[in-house]
C-alpha cells in the first residue's frame, strides 16, 4: 500500500488537463470520475505487472494433488510446506514441469497421500490453479505459503491512499489523462493526446506485449 493520496494525484491529472477549478461542479472531470479512472489505473497496473500488489500467505490444500488454489488472481510460487497447523514451517517446495511429472511418474495423481508436499505443477493457462505432489493427505490438514498477486483495494473517496506503491504514481496520473481525452472522436487532438498518454503509460511500466509470461512461475524459472 502506497502513502500518496488519491486527491494528491487527482489534482496533479486536473492541473495537467487544466481542469483544475475550486469547485468540483465547475471541472469537466470531477473529482468522483477521476476517482473511477484512478480505481481503474490501479487494476490495469496489477492486470499488466502482477507483482505491484502481492502477498506471501499460507494457504490450506484440499485432498489430493487437483485443483489446489489460490486466494488471489494469479500463483507466483510455492515457497514451502506450512505444517498441520499452518504455522510451522517445513520443507520447500520444488516448481517441477508437467510433461517430466507426467513421464517419469505416470500414477503421481494416485500416490499414497501425505502432510507434506514435496513439488507442485504449474500451468501457465490456469493462473489460480496449481498441484501437488504427493497428494495432500484426506483428513490431516496439510498447508503450504504461497506467493500470490492480489487485487488492489477500491478506493472509497479521494482521501483514501492509493493501494499501490507509490513508485507507479507517475503511471496512474498518464492512465487518468488518457481516459480524460480518450473520450473524443479519433478526428479531434484530444485523441491524439489521448494516445500519447497511454504510451507514456506503458512506457512508465517498462511493459511490452510479452511481458506478463515472465510473471508466471514456469517463466520465472526458466529466468533464474
Amino acid at each position: 500500500m502506497g502513502d500518496i493520496l488519491a486527491s494528491d494525484l487527482i489534482l496533479q491529472a486536473q492541473e495537467l488537463a487544466q481542469d483544475d477549478n475550486t469547485a468540483d461542479a465547475d471541472r469537466t472531470w470531477n473529482d468522483a470520475q477521476s476517482l473511477a479512472w484512478l480505481n481503474e489505473a490501479q487494476l490495469a497496473i496489477c492486470g499488466l505487472k502482477p507483482d505491484a500488489k502481492a502477498v506471501n500467505r499460507v494457504v490450506q490444500l484440499v485432498a489430493g494433488t487437483t485443483r489446489q488454489s489460490v486466494a488471489g488472481r494469479q500463483l507466483f510460487s510455492v515457497i514451502r510446506n506450512m505444517g498441520v497447523d499452518g504455522l510451522t514451517p517445513g520443507r520447500a517446495v520444488r516448481l517441477v514441469d508437467r510433461g517430466a511429472k507426467d513421464e517419469s511418474d505416470p500414477d503421481w495423481h494416485i500416490e499414497t497421500a501425505a502432510t507434506e508436499v514435496k513439488e507442485y505443477v504449474y500451468d501457465d493457462r490456469d493462473h489460480a490453479v496449481f498441484y501437488v505432489s504427493p497428494p495432500a493427505h484426506a483428513t490431516t490438514a496439510v498447508y503450504v505459503e504461497v506467493f500470490e498477486a492480489i487485487n488492489p483495494t477500491k478506493l472509497a473517496a479521494v482521501t483514501s491512499a492509493i493501494d499501490i506503491d507509490d513508485v507507479y504514481a507517475p503511471a496512474l496520473v498518464e492512465w487518468m489523462m488518457y481516459r480524460f481525452f480518450g473520450r473524443d472522436s479519433e478526428e479531434t487532438p484530444n485523441y491524439v493526446r489521448a494516445n500519447g498518454f497511454k504510451q507514456n503509460f506503458y512506457s512508465l511500466l517498462g511493459l511490452d506485449i510479452k511481458s506478463e509470461m515472465a510473471y508466471s512461475p514456469k517463466k520465472r524459472e526458466q529466468l533464474n
